[in-house]
């Protein structure tokens, strides 16, 4: 005794949203302008009474759907200008890193003082021989600077 099923066509749920010529215009569309986003494709496929003319709203993973299923990336291009990288750019960038180096080093010198140096040096005396033989100084080091533990930053 032999039972043949007959398969039934897929029934239930909602259909599909778009017909294969739809879908290639979807791909089409993209392909024409690669910086297309995903609004403007569901604005174009709304607003469009001629192959569209069915729909009436479509969601935009519906659209990413169509799209990863037709293997289209929707990466965004960069909109840079293209002279980002000439030699008239990156002699202002030169000049902008020299100049802003040139203020903080004019800055910073008027503060230091010949008793400020001399204390980080003997700072760095204790200290580096400690650092480098890996020895835990998290809290020693504000306990050397700042032996009074009210004017430490972190005694709040």
């Amino acid at each position: 005794m032999r039972t043949e099923f007959n398969h039934c066509p897929h029934a239930g749920g909602r259909g599909r949203a778009f017909t294969p010529e739809q879908q290639m215009a979807i791909v089409d569309m993209v392909r024409a302008n690669h910086a297309i986003r995903l609004r403007e494709i569901q604005s174009a496929v709304i607003e469009d009474n001629g192959i569209f003319h069915n729909i009436g709203s479509v969601s935009l993973s519906t659209i990413d759907r169509v799209l990863n299923k037709n293997e289209m990336s929707m990466k965004q291009l960069y909109r840079v200008p293209f002279e980002r990288n000439s030699e008239s750019v990156k002699e202002l960038r030169y000049q902008y890193v020299q100049l802003s180096l040139l203020d903080a080093m004019n800055a910073g010198y008027g503060d230091i003082t010949v008793e400020d140096c001399q204390g980080w040096l003997r700072h760095a005396r204790r200290f580096f021989p400690r650092c480098l033989q890996r020895q835990d100084i998290r809290c020693d080091v504000d306990e050397v600077l700042w032996p009074n533990r009210e004017e430490r930053m972190d005694a709040q």
